[in-house]
């Protein structure tokens, strides 16, 4: 024959891992790696449908060549896309647990994935001065006191026949509530 084909079984261990060349490939490393545990013994194939049915297709190959090493870089679509489809969050494909190891959040500042995940979130106190940091405390804070308003609106629907007492409460937090909400969405508009 002039030709030989060379079948090798396919195995749904994971392979050993390609050696990254510096910072940039140790952070497509961990999502690749992460990428590939999240999956499990679904195919490559499978989540490129899955990112597909999230609006930007990570084809089979650039996800084959992320986790085998041909690839050693990672857009940020493409990573908000993998977690989407993976049901994870971005940030838990960059930094996945064990969150106590130690990695390098920058080429020269070394720190817990834990505090790495923190400073990419912005949630690290040397960045909470930045005007578009505060914008997403603001908009943090007005989210978590519509939460609130939410859950107090269903407890006074479901009070029925409790004391008038416990109601009033309830009514008091709940204008509280409201005018927090109010307070921030001025402070969030520039008044």
């Amino acid at each position: 024959m002039w030709y030989l084909l060379r079948m090798t079984p396919q195995t749904s261990e994971p392979k050993d891992w390609w050696a990254p060349r510096g910072w940039a490939e140790e952070q497509a490393l961990r999502v690749a790696q992460e990428v590939r545990r999240l999956r499990g013994s679904r195919s490559a194939q499978w989540l490129a449908g899955e990112t597909k049915q999230c609006g930007h297709e990570v084809t089979r190959s650039v996800i084959a060549d992320l986790e085998n090493g041909r690839r050693r870089y990672v857009t940020t679509a493409e990573l908000t896309v993998l977690a989407a489809a993976l049901q994870t969050a971005p940030i838990a494909l960059l930094f996945p647990a064990p969150l106590d190891e130690q990695v390098w959040a920058l080429p020269r500042l070394k720190m817990t994935r834990f505090m790495a995940a923190e400073e990419f979130c912005g949630n690290a106190s040397g960045l909470a001065s930045a005007d578009n940091m505060a914008a997403l405390q603001l908009a943090r804070d007005i989210a978590a006191a519509k939460g609130t308003q939410r859950a107090l609106l269903m407890a006074l629907d479901e009070l029925g026949g409790h004391p008038a007492n416990v109601v009033k409460t309830i009514r008091a937090e709940l204008e509280q509530t409201a005018r927090r909400i109010e307070k921030l969405e001025a402070e969030r508009d520039g008044g």
